[in-house]
């Protein structure tokens, strides 16, 4: 699923504070992006972000990581729900994608059984069986 360069580039400009990367060497092993957003609401796969005024929620729209079983997924998703709690948000969202529902599983999300007509179009832009997924912290 890989997007335009343009499109990438320009949510992490306009989402910087909630991009981070993790580097070996030279090399970007892995990274994870968001932005602030509503929850019930996502980005669909190639579009821009949209950071609403009135943001309650951290929408993770990507985690990539080079080398399986190295801990980097773990710690860039507590870096990542960390921001989130800093700016004040009440939780964090997600798509999953690719079969990657037990993994977000063990970071504490849990499915949106019934999305709403605009969350459901934004699931339809992404392959397979793309599910919503919620992660409250007020815990």
């Amino acid at each position: 699923m890989q997007e335009p360069e343009e499109v990438v580039l320009s949510r992490i400009r306009t989402a910087a504070d909630t991009s981070f990367v993790a580097i070996d060497g030279d090399v970007v092993s892995a990274y994870v992006f968001g932005y602030p957003s509503r929850l019930g609401a996502a980005a669909p796969l190639n579009s821009r972000f949209v950071v609403p005024a009135n943001a309650n929620t951290l929408y993770i729209h990507d985690l990539a990581v080079s080398r399986a079983g190295s801990g980097l997924a773990r710690r860039l998703v507590a870096r990542i729900v960390e921001r989130a709690t800093e700016r004040g948000l009440a939780n964090c969202a997600l798509v999953s994608v690719q079969d990657s529902l037990a993994f977000w599983e063990r970071f504490g999300f849990q499915t949106e059984p019934a999305p709403g007509p605009e969350l459901r179009a934004a699931l339809e832009s992404y392959p397979g069986n793309a599910l919503y997924m919620i992660r409250s912290l007020d815990a």
